[in-house]
């Protein structure tokens, strides 16, 4: 007992917080730690930067704020210009009069998978990587030799709660333990610290399933955000699970490039190496293995791929082991050779593109919303560079909606939409019908293929993948609801659309102020899987729209073929 009046508080409280695991800043560029998703209006989250370039981003700041009228202690916001010229220093990628040329690679895993061990040796700068580190929410990293790449290395999916977190959120919820356990007798006494450990079990209980639900929802954002902005996901897996199975199946769903890399980190030789890849690769998904020769041996880079290109499996086996030594890092120049391909020109910064990629991940399922703007700021006396968020709508925009967040560890963030539109499957005799309801929706240019009055709508686009080693197709319709109306450029480019009179809230309008904020909206994907009793020439399908209803009528080619298996997701 810590007095005669008070058993000793919770755990949570008294103790100084663990420290943290190993972290070292200099093999990234430029570290975003996510920890909350309360904080981003408020403290923001903290910018760790390398060491190695921290005397620059000193020198930075120190000649910027000589011509800043800001007084002692107040924060420094920085504009598009300041954050581009910054993180030209942070994050340095090639340019030209058109703009960057880089591309996105972000690595998705579950917790302990090696997804840093792989990034180590694709920039070959020596990521942190074992049970001993961590990697915090978004950690990003520029090779020094490749630096048309923005990797973005994730914090795993899964990972335990820490004690940080735990202290974190008891704080918010500002429980307190009032039982007073002054008594005269010593029965009373035992009555009252009974009463006393019976409440300090309840705050506990509320302290986990709170901190559950917001390490979700950290997790999920980070997810949405990496795979949002990536132009290739690398998903790591080790021996495969069920549950990587599904996320892998979702991702080629959203993405037209997905690398899974099976790290089988405990394999040192050949033939297990082969066995393993055998059952849980080629025996399960459809395609064919690749062959390359390695130079001056008599052995060849061995991967699995679909035959759209669109997913391709690699292999890799323990360092140093006799497989390893002779596959791993042949393996790992055919992935890069495989990521020079999606490099692409003309683009905004990494460091704008991520911050508007931030802002309108916080305008799906996490907040209230809406929210305005997401940048960077500098506090000149403690030297904390965050990112920080703002709002100009009364009605608590940054009020995390809890009650939506259901999450598996991968799912939410990658397979799920903003929102889900309903709808009806139904089959005729000669066709397939599917309706969907999207009221009031704008955002993807629809397919040229499609039904002259229903392009004009602007509204969704839908694409076909065959799979010749199976009888069936996917038809995947993706689009976008956008309620809110918001301006960006480069990258981003958006514009004010009316119909029938319909007005969407614009953001960036001084005029306007948002007070009420409950229609869902956001991207979405939709997917069949058909098989091919019915067409996969998407010329043939009638496609309209009329009172907020999409409905696509897919005409079946072989009427008297056997029923066979339908997937929707």
């Amino acid at each position: 007992m810590a007095n005669d009046n008070k058993l000793s508080s919770d755990k949570y409280v008294d103790r100084a917080p663990l420290p943290d695991k190993k972290f070292d800043t200099n093999v990234y560029n430029m570290v975003v730690d996510i920890n909350s998703l309360d904080n981003v209006n408020q403290s923001g989250w903290k910018i760790e930067v390398s060491d190695k370039l921290k005397p620059q981003v000193a020198a930075w700041f120190e000649e910027r704020l000589k011509h800043s009228h800001k007084k002692d202690g107040e924060y420094f916001e920085l504009s598009d210009q300041d954050t581009v010229d910054l993180c030209k220093i942070i994050l340095p990628t090639p340019q030209n009069t058109n703009g960057f040329s880089y591309a996105f690679v972000s690595a998705l895993g579950f917790f302990d998978r090696g997804k840093s061990w792989i990034f180590s040796h694709l920039t070959k700068q020596g990521l942190p990587s074992g049970h001993s580190v961590t990697t915090k929410g978004i950690s990003i990293c520029i090779p020094e030799e490749e630096s048309c790449f923005v990797l973005i290395d994730t914090a795993g999916s899964n990972s335990p709660i820490g004690d940080e977190l735990l202290q974190v959120v008891r704080s918010k919820l500002n429980l307190v333990n009032d039982v007073d356990l002054r008594a005269d007798t010593l029965e009373e006494r035992k009555k009252l610290e009974a009463q006393w450990q019976e409440k300090e079990d309840m705050n506990r209980k509320l302290i986990q399933e709170r901190a559950i639900v917001d390490k979700k929802s950290v997790e999920n954002y980070i997810m949405s955000l990496a795979t949002g902005t990536s132009d290739v996901v690398l998903f790591v897996v080790n021996e495969l699970t069920w549950l990587e199975q599904q996320a892998i199946e979702a991702l080629t769903h959203q993405y037209e490039s997905v690398v899974v890399i099976h790290n089988f980190k405990t394999t040192s030789d050949i033939k297990t190496f082969r066995e393993l890849r055998e059952k849980y690769v080629t025996s399960i998904y459809p395609g064919a293995m690749r062959s390359i020769p390695i130079q001056n041996t008599n052995h060849n880079v061995e991967f699995w791929q679909n035959s759209q290109g669109s997913l391709t499996h690699f292999f890799v086996a323990r360092d140093g082991s006799e497989a390893g030594q002779l596959i791993n890092g042949p393996t790992f120049q055919q992935i890069l050779t495989l990521l020079h391909i999606k490099v692409r020109p003309g683009r905004l910064h990494p460091s704008l593109a991520l911050l508007r990629a931030a802002c309108e991940k916080m305008n799906g399922p996490f907040f209230k919303g809406p929210i305005d703007d997401v940048f960077m700021r500098y506090h000149p006396e403690t030297k904390a560079l965050s990112i920080c968020a703002r709002s100009r709508s009364v009605q608590d925009p940054f009020k995390i909606i809890r009650s939506q967040v259901e999450y598996d560890g991968l799912n939410l963030g990658i397979t799920s939409s903003d929102f889900t539109p309903p709808m009806d499957v139904i089959e005729m005799s000669d066709s397939l019908i599917i309706k969907m309801d999207l009221p009031d929706l704008m955002g993807s240019a629809a397919s040229g293929t499609m039904e002259e009055d229903y392009r004009a709508h602007n509204y969704v686009k839908f694409n076909i993948q065959q799979d010749p080693t199976r009888n069936q197709f996917k038809l995947i319709i993706s689009g976008e609801r956008d309620t809110f109306f918001r301006t960006y450029t480069g990258d981003s480019v958006s514009t004010m659309k009316t119909t029938n009179d319909c007005f969407r809230y614009n953001r960036n309008a001084s005029s306007q102020k948002l007070l009420l904020a409950e229609r869902k909206g956001g991207k979405f994907t939709r997917y069949f899987t058909l098989p091919i009793k019915y067409s996969a020439d998407k010329r043939t399908y009638v496609v309209s729209i009329s009172d907020g209803t999409l409905q696509f009528r897919i005409p079946k080619i072989h009427i008297d073929a056997e029923d066979e298996d339908m997937i929707i997701g």
